[in-house]
């Protein structure tokens, strides 16, 4: 490949050679290697001319100096991204940038790439300096100013590494010619930390096509790139007509559309893609993406908008929906066909991943069959990501085969469509309108169908599943979620409510004490927990299913005798392994933490939110060892009753427990009959008074006291609310508070012994 290459530069070295016949032998020679790398690079798509001579070849102007903006348009497309520049919306402060620029410079500064030279100034025609050009293409290849090398020094550190060869200095002038030799030696660097070639890392992503890549003769480089070379596609361009690529793209992108989906408020909560099969405004996409609109909208390529009128007809397992698109006269894609698809045939996708309108990748057809929700499948390593749904893909001579549907987590190159012969199964006969809200028919899960499926409704894979003897779990990327359907959550909820689940529990207001975890369901002995999770590698979406056996569930269910207490059990699935009585004020149920769906974490969450709903407001955390057991949790007041709700330990066996301590009646102090009696209130008698120093101490003792003296307190404070008392002063950490009402002050305390103590004081 060396002496072809060698070849190459003396052929172009010497076809050139009469036009140098003045320069010297050293300027010959410098001419020539700048042209054959600038028309290496304009092979690839990587530079363009100044213009272009009679016979169409560019005019590259590689004399000329370079200025600022010529480096920036360089730098975006030896990073690949010129077509997410182009396609993007960049804000920038500077005045001197030209329209056709603009979205160079925006995404160079957008991303940190590049500055002005000053707040409103760009510098675009200022010329570029040795050291500035080299620092971009170092950071094109990974490397960074700040910890790899002196920007104003680059180019010793590019010697350092090969990109250049000693050539340069501080000193030296910088044209057009010497961004092209400097930016072709780029393409055979590895990337920072890495075996991959900057090539072969624009191949991989679809900025270069193999057939430049071979036309320019750089074959070789996208073959080095260590175990990363086994990912890149075979370098072929297509099928039996022999369409390049960009023909293939030029043919058929007017014919794919951008989606967006409605609701009945005229919110928009969902995007994605659809594409033409007739001229008429008849088109294809995946079911999910229709499913619950109440109105939509498409968007051609040249940017008019058109309604979606209804739907004709779905296949829900298959994930497709034929639509019918109010206009006229569209383009369209010829229908091929799926089952004459090959493993290992080239295939092509177009849609919109992320918003950006008609982005156009390629790769293999990975198995021709992969069954999903009973419906055939073709597994594809075509790169899609979420945007994409109801995409084209196209095979080598321009023809619709499927329609891209899904792909897994964080795994590219395991992607999937839905053959374009089911399509052909579906009638057109009529059409469904939009308005009502299409739900035709809801995708249950497997395990229990009348369950809705999230991963359908949204369109995102599961990233894991575990089953278990009373239910089963699925997790989803929530980023992936987010991207194909905004709100997602509150949107699958109302599909929730339309299946007929009632709301048990929401997740805790903005602002609450304790752990935001989740939202439960119920319908029947039905049981759905939906909660978010924090993993190393992101957010995740968990839907959690059991099914409640034996006694339970109860409706609205309540604790005997307890003032309308929210049943834990009734709501988890859970009996109690104890049940204790101290007296008529104190009950506690303590249930086993093995049982707890969800994990003991989600139960005690779920049911403070439950607290929550009926009225119990929290008073504060709770953590500490009472009656020789460790309690951790939360406690909340209503009126004169207190709940405990948490974990308790001992020997290290951990049960969830919910304790509840009821008052009895509110009077007042026989001396101070504006103060409520404490005493009276809970049913405990006063252990000790003492009247020294103008105070009146009252020392209270009794079971439930004794050993769950936070509750009565909290409760207590509560009620000195209620009779018009407002905190003056609170010391957390001597554990007294200070209360009045203007004709008493009133000290609560929590003793060393675990006995409160209740100090009052008539305000002379």
């Amino acid at each position: 490949m060396k002496k072809r290459l060698l070849s190459l530069f003396l052929t172009a070295a010497m076809t050139i050679s009469l036009l140098f016949s003045s320069l010297p032998p050293s300027a010959n020679a410098a001419k020539a290697s700048a042209i054959s790398r600038a028309n290496a690079l304009y092979t690839l798509g990587l530079f363009r001319g100044t213009g272009t001579n009679p016979d169409g070849s560019p005019v590259f102007s590689l004399d000329r100096e370079a200025t600022r903006v010529e480096a920036v348009v360089m730098l975006v497309r030896i990073l690949g991204k010129e077509n997410e520049a182009k396609r993007g919306t960049w804000t920038i402060p500077f005045e001197d940038v030209e329209d056709w620029a603009k979205p160079y410079v925006g995404y160079a500064y957008s991303n940190g790439l590049s500055r002005g030279v000053s707040e409103t100034t760009f510098g675009s025609e200022s010329l570029i300096s040795v050291s500035e050009f080299i620092t971009l293409i170092l950071r094109a290849l990974g490397y960074s100013s700040a910890e790899d090398f002196e920007w104003d020094k680059a180019y010793l550190f590019s010697d350092s590494i090969g990109l250049t060869d000693g050539s340069y200095n501080a000193e030296s002038s910088f044209t057009r010619g010497d961004a092209a030799v400097i930016s072709y030696s780029s393409l055979s660097q590895k990337l920072k930390d890495s075996d991959k070639t900057l090539l072969a890392s624009l191949y991989e992503r679809g900025a270069v096509s193999s057939k430049a890549v071979s036309d320019a003769g750089l074959s070789s480089l996208i073959g080095s790139s260590g175990d990363n070379s086994a990912d890149v596609p075979p370098l072929d361009d297509g099928g039996a007509s022999g369409l390049k690529k960009e023909q293939i793209y030029e043919k058929c992108s007017p014919a794919v559309f951008h989606i967006d989906m409605y609701d009945s408020k005229g919110k928009r909560f969902g995007t994605g893609s659809g594409f033409f099969i007739d001229s008429s405004g008849t088109a294809v996409t995946n079911y999910h993406m229709i499913y619950g609109a109440y109105s939509e909208k498409i968007t051609m390529t040249d940017g008019k908008v058109y309604d979606v009128l209804g739907v004709y007809d779905t296949d829900v397992n298959g994930d497709l929906a034929i639509i019918k698109v109010n206009c006229a006269s569209t383009p369209y894609l010829e229908m091929g066909d799926s089952d004459s698809l090959k493993t290992g045939q080239t295939v092509y996708a177009i849609g919109n991943p992320k918003g950006l309108d008609s982005s156009f990748s390629n790769g293999l057809v990975s198995h021709l069959s992969r069954e999903r929700n009973g419906a055939p499948f073709i597994q594809i390593s075509v790169p899609i990501s979420h945007g994409s749904s109801g995409g084209a893909l196209i095979d080598g001579e321009g023809r619709v085969v499927g329609v891209t549907s899904a792909g897994i987590d964080n795994e590219q190159n395991l992607n999937y469509a839905a053959p374009i012969n089911s399509i052909k199964k579906l009638s057109r006969a009529s059409y469904t309108p939009l308005s009502s809200g299409y739900t035709k028919k809801v995708i249950g899960y497997a395990q229990n169908p009348s369950i809705p499926d999230f991963g359908a409704y949204s369109g995102v894979m599961p990233a894991g599943f575990a089953s278990r003897k009373n239910g089963f779990t699925y997790i989803y990327s929530k980023a992936d979620a987010d991207d194909m359907v905004p709100n997602v959550k509150s949107a699958y909820f109302t599909t929730m409510r339309g299946q007929g689940f009632n709301l048990l529990c929401s997740e805790a207001p903005a602002g609450s004490k304790y752990s935001q975890n989740g939202v439960f369901y119920s319908k029947g002995n039905l049981r759905v927990l939906f909660k978010t999770i924090t993993l190393k590698a992101g957010d995740y979406l968990v839907v959690d299913v059991f099914e409640l056996a034996g006694a339970y569930p109860k409706k609205e269910a309540f604790y005997p005798d307890c003032n309308n207490i929210p049943d834990l059990g009734s709501y988890f699935g859970l009996s109690p392994t104890e049940t204790s009585v101290s007296d008529s004020n104190s009950k506690r149920y303590v249930y086993s933490l093995s049982e707890a769906v969800g994990a003991e974490t989600a139960a005690v969450t779920l049911y403070c939110n439950l607290l929550d709903g009926y009225g119990y407001k929290f008073s504060r955390d709770f953590d500490g060892v009472l009656a020789g057991r460790k309690f951790s949790g939360y406690v909340f007041s209503k009126e004169k009753t207190s709940i405990f709700v948490g974990k308790m330990s001992e020997d290290n066996n951990y049960s969830l427990v919910v304790q509840i301590f009821l008052a009895n009646v509110e009077i007042g102090y026989e001396k101070h009959p504006g103060v409520p009696d404490f005493g009276a209130c809970f049913g405990v008698s006063a252990y000790e008074t003492d009247s020294s120093s103008g105070w009146d101490y009252y020392y209270y003792v009794g079971k439930l006291i004794q050993k769950y003296d936070a509750f009565p307190l909290e409760t207590y404070h509560s009620i000195l609310l209620k009779w018009g008392f407002e905190v003056m002063d609170e010391y957390s950490d001597k554990n007294y508070t200070f209360y009045t009402n203007g004709n008493y002050i009133v000290a609560t305390k929590k003793t060393f012994s675990q006995y409160p103590a209740i100090g009052v004081r008539r305000i002379k």
